[in-house]
């Protein structure tokens, strides 16, 4: 292995909610962005894949009481740590603590997951 190389990351995958009501629409719509995503990341385009997956993020915020609002809010989780991944592949963590902190402002469901991904990057 070459020094200061490290292979890819393993990503987190998404996970489909399960219940009796009707999944919104905004899964599937994130589920195709999140394939496009881990596309790119396999392809070493590391800096769209990070961004692509914070679009995924974005796709699945749903009110806090909505139907599978934890499921949506669990996977935003993963969509943040794979952005992360990605852009530590390309070394751009500043990237990251941007992107990071502007979600951590707007996603207040998942805020303190966010926090704590800045802080392991950070250190």
């Amino acid at each position: 292995m070459i020094l200061g190389h490290c292979p890819p990351y393993v990503l987190y995958e998404l996970i489909r909610p399960v219940g009796s009501l009707p999944i919104p629409i905004a899964f599937d719509e994130a589920q195709a962005l999140f394939e496009q995503a881990k596309k790119f990341y396999g392809q070493e385009e590391y800096r769209q894949a990070g961004t692509v997956f914070m679009e995924v993020a974005q796709k699945l915020r749903l009110e806090k009481g909505q139907p599978y609002w934890e499921a949506f809010a669990a996977n935003r989780i993963f969509a943040y740590e794979n952005a992360v991944l990605a852009w530590m592949m390309n070394d751009a963590l500043d990237r990251a603590r941007r992107s990071l902190g502007k979600a951590a402002e707007t996603d207040t469901l998942c805020a303190d997951n966010i926090h704590h991904l800045l802080e392991q990057i950070s250190s």
